[in-house]
């Protein structure tokens, strides 16, 4: 039996990357999905056809909302929806999230302000309205997405792990404030995963693509479906008595304390590359 036949989920950012591969996996587990989109970028014909494909192998629903995460009316409006047409809301990723590499000391307020309200703000706002509907229905399980960068440092990357790393603790006092309710809320923090912003940085750069398998001990970069099998163990009963933990998958980054060898000379030329 799928794990999670029966199952609702709602989940954001779904149109692409660690996000779609999350929606395919639930759908194949079973559960009824609603995915967002921002206004004026509706999933492609293609990424519609895929998860309709899946989901057609149990016969669930794919509802589609147009909704902007950092914009707190269109989340209300996204719950409301979601209770609407799915009755209850099981599951709910929030997945949403943006990077921009910077220094530090050119660092505008706007460019912070837009990059926590992405990170941060939209994830508490998910798990608000989340929470909202599920402290009513008997509880519920909430996955945030963070990052291995909002658990150690890293030049030039102020904003984006202080953000995360704010993803990591608002999931460890959510998880606590909202147990009684049965809200079990967790987080899942990936390493470099094989999307495509990553592609745009690797293409043509043969020597960082090798730096970052030297410096991950598995020596290779994740693909979004083994980010999305972790999203898939916080979702079901099989994690049950598991709460405001993140989980880190990144191929053993965090654990790896040895930097020798790495070269840093290209790091310009990629931080050009993935701001763009």
């Amino acid at each position: 039996m799928p794990l999670l036949e029966g199952k609702t989920a709602v989940i954001t950012g779904a149109t692409k990357g660690i996000g779609f591969a999350i929606a395919k996996q639930l759908a194949s587990e079973g559960a009824t999905i609603l995915v967002n989109h921002r206004p004026g970028r509706a999933p492609s014909a293609d990424t519609q056809s895929q998860l309709k494909g899946l989901l057609s192998q149990s016969n669930p629903q794919l509802l589609v909302c147009e909704a902007d995460m950092t914009v707190e009316e269109d989340v209300i409006r996204l719950a409301e929806t979601a209770l609407l047409e799915l009755k209850k809301v099981d599951i709910w990723v929030n997945n949403v999230g943006s990077h921009i590499v910077t220094p530090a000391l050119s660092q505008t307020k706007l460019n912070w302000d837009e990059l926590f309200s992405v990170n941060a703000t939209s994830t508490f706002l998910g798990c608000r309205e989340a929470a909202r509907i599920m402290k009513d229905h008997g509880g519920g399980s909430i996955i945030n997405i963070s990052s291995k960068m909002g658990l150690v440092g890293s030049p030039e990357n102020a904003c984006y792990c202080s953000a995360k790393a704010a993803v990591v603790m608002m999931t460890r006092c959510l998880g606590s404030e909202w147990a009684p309710f049965n809200i079990r809320v967790n987080a899942v923090a990936p390493g470099v995963t094989w999307t495509d912003p990553t592609y745009k940085i690797i293409k043509g750069n043969p020597e960082l693509e090798a730096s970052l398998h030297y410096r991950t001990p598995m020596q290779r970069f994740a693909q979004p479906e083994e980010i999305a099998k972790v999203v898939v163990f916080l979702a079901s009963d099989s994690s049950s008595y598991i709460t405001g933990e993140t989980i880190v998958c990144d191929g053993g980054w965090i654990a790896n304390s040895d930097f020798s060898g790495i070269p840093t000379t290209k790091i310009d030329t990629w931080k050009d590359e993935f701001n763009h």
